[in-house]
């Protein structure tokens, strides 16, 4: 579980500390898999595993990606260049592009200064939805507090045994400003993690 894993700096792949930045890191990004091979190389490897692994045998993870490879990007050839957004709504939000990020606990683990500030930040600076995790090492206020209101906030939530519980959260939520509920119905239990 992610509890036996400790924060840390990220380092280089000869395991040296480094801070790594987009000045002193000289990767090539064409695609979602080089990201994925960079942390690889930089991240301690229970951290890696952590993160790039699914439960089980991860049949999800895999029916996940195999889906995601299905979606093309439509060329539109022999049409007017010179106005181009990306620009979108959803649930009546105005959004930079159809691209957010979704709830994903333990950001500290990657980051232990700012944890999901640091996301929920760059979020607002390009003008999309940022999703904290009920499972954020940093609480709805604090992440709330670093965005300044200057981020679309959404909060996951799941469903508790205690409904009340469910309910504050879900106020906190609302009353520190964000827009909307990701609500959570299918993790009655956790899944076994076998690349941990």
């Amino acid at each position: 579980s992610h509890k036996d894993i400790k924060p840390t700096m990220a380092t280089t792949s000869n395991n040296n500390p480094s801070t790594i930045t987009p000045h002193n890191m000289h990767v090539k990004i064409c695609n979602a898999g080089d990201y994925q091979r960079v942390a690889r190389s930089i991240l301690p490897t229970p951290l890696y595993e952590y993160l790039a692994s699914g439960t089980d045998d991860e049949q999800t993870l895999s029916e996940n990606e195999s889906a995601f490879k299905a979606w093309y990007l439509r060329p539109r050839v022999m049409r007017p260049v010179g106005s181009i957004s990306t620009v979108t709504t959803l649930f009546g939000q105005r959004l930079s592009m159809p691209v957010f990020v979704s709830p994903a606990g333990v950001h500290a683990l990657c980051d232990e200064v700012h944890g999901e500030c640091a996301a929920a930040r760059a979020c607002g600076k390009v003008g999309t939805i940022f999703g904290l995790s009920q499972h954020a090492t940093r609480s709805i206020e604090q992440v709330a507090e670093a965005t300044q209101g200057n981020a679309n906030l959404w909060y996951q939530s799941y469903i508790l045994k205690d409904r009340e519980m469910t309910l504050r959260l879900a106020r906190r939520a609302a009353k520190a400003g964000y827009r909307g509920i990701f609500l959570t119905v299918d993790s009655v239990r956790f899944g076994f993690r076998e690349a941990e």
